[in-house]
């Protein structure tokens, strides 16, 4: 449902040509909503007059453009995107939960196929021990009774539990993150659209970020993990380990050069 004060809209006619979902109309100079969307809000974002609303959203949310606030120096992001690094090394310091909120906000504005925003997101920071210790029992349990696993997690998998037993205070599954963030999602395309920028915003909180792939097997492989986290384990498509990294980077790693078909 979409609200649209007669009383403030101006009959221009924007938010009618930008609605991908047609179902916004111009009638008698003004604009009137006239079937069900997909709550994308661009109708509210395109009109000039804060005429348009949606009930269904929290509208203090909706924050005014300022160009001296939003917009950002292509370059200077670019070099952002190029410092940033996979930090496998954390200081055994608690991350602050504005910072972490703000991680999740970024995932939460971030862009999905049909708007459906069907992200859930898990925290595990105070409960991490407990969890921990869930993973690695399961792990050592799998490879005792020789479980079937993709040969690609088998071997690497194989290879942190020998260390571990060596070394019980090695913690190389989680590099000693305080906080482990797990996103679900229906979508692998929107999860890695909004794990991208909550790293983004994560790096720029002074914090660093890794996604851990094994981690992310494992846990949806574990019921017992699952059931710490709520969920049935489906749909979690992104781990991410995060905290202040425990290493310093002095400038950006080279790349391969870029391939580009030109037509």
């Amino acid at each position: 449902m979409i609200t649209i004060d007669p009383a403030l809209c101006v009959g221009c006619g924007k938010c009618v040509e930008d609605c991908i979902s047609d179902c916004l109309v111009l009638k008698d100079g003004k604009a009137l909503y006239r079937k069900r969307c997909i709550k994308c809000g661009h109708c509210v974002a395109i009109c000039p007059k804060k005429a348009v609303s949606i009930p269904a959203y929290d509208m203090s949310d909706v924050e005014e453009y300022a160009p001296e606030t939003f917009d950002l120096e292509p370059k200077r992001l670019l070099r952002a995107i190029k410092f940033r690094r996979s930090v496998r090394d954390f200081l055994p310091r608690a991350v602050e939960a504005d910072k972490i909120k703000d991680v999740i906000n970024a995932g939460r504005c971030s862009p999905s196929a049909s708007n459906r925003q069907d992200y859930h997101f898990y925290i595990v920071q105070e409960g991490l021990r407990d969890f921990k210790r869930m993973i690695w029992d399961s792990l050592e349990r799998q490879l005792e009774g020789k479980v079937n696993m993709p040969r690609d997690m088998l071997r690497p998998v194989s290879r942190f539990c020998d260390m571990r037993r060596k070394d019980p205070e090695n913690d190389y599954l989680f590099r000693n993150a305080p906080v482990v963030l797990f996103l679900e999602s229906n979508t692998e395309l929107d999860a890695g659209v909004a794990a991208q920028n909550m790293e983004l915003t994560a790096v720029a909180h002074g914090l660093g970020a890794m996604y851990d792939q094994y981690l992310s097997y494992v846990t949806k492989n574990n019921r017992e993990a699952l059931q710490f986290l709520g969920t049935h384990g489906e749909k979690v498509l992104v781990a991410m380990l995060l905290g202040y990294p425990a290493v310093k980077f002095f400038r950006t790693a080279p790349r391969k050069n870029t391939n580009i078909t030109w037509k």
